[in-house]
This record gives structure tokens, sequence and C-alpha cells, in this order.
């Protein structure tokens, strides 16, 4: 669901889980794991400041585009080909 909230522009809060690390590196607003005060606390502050919102919204869509049918298509066709010029050059 992280991800298409991102596609549809809407920052997201979330717990500090070492996956979104690796996914969402620098998208997210994260929180440490269970701590429900500080995670309100971002919230109120994000509805507050609108300026965060139109920047983290403008940031999430860029970072979702990568991930587009076409360019997913992209890179697997990248990948075949390197793949089938590895095999080539092995003949």
């Amino acid at each position: 669901m992280i991800m298409e909230a991102l596609a549809c522009g809407v920052p997201v809060i979330a717990y500090d889980l070492p996956v979104y690390k690796r996914i969402y590196k620098g998208i997210l607003i994260v929180v440490p794991i269970g701590d429900k005060n500080t995670f309100a606390k971002k919230i109120v502050e994000l509805l507050k400041d609108e300026r965060k919102r139109i920047e983290l919204s403008e940031k999430a869509k860029k970072f979702v585009r990568k991930y587009s049918w076409e360019n997913i298509a992209l890179r697997v066709l990248e990948c075949l080909n390197e793949q089938m010029n590895k095999r080539g050059s092995k003949s």
C-alpha cells in the first residue's frame, strides 16, 4: 500500500523497518517502531506544513515512475539482451 500511496502523490509516514530503507530510501518519513507518539506528531507536523507535503508528493511521484510497466519491461529486455550477448560470446 505504500507504493500505491506514493503513486498518488500521498506522502507516507511509516515505522522504520529495515526493508523500507532498501526500497524507499529517502522517500518515506520514518519513526521508531512502535513509537505511536512520534508517529502522531509527524502526522500533525506534515498536516501543518503544506510546502513539505508538496515536496514529498513530487518526490514520491518521481520515485514511482521508475516502477512503471514501461520501465520494468525495458529493464527486463536489457537483462535478456545481456544474457543473450553472454551466451553468444561463449560460442
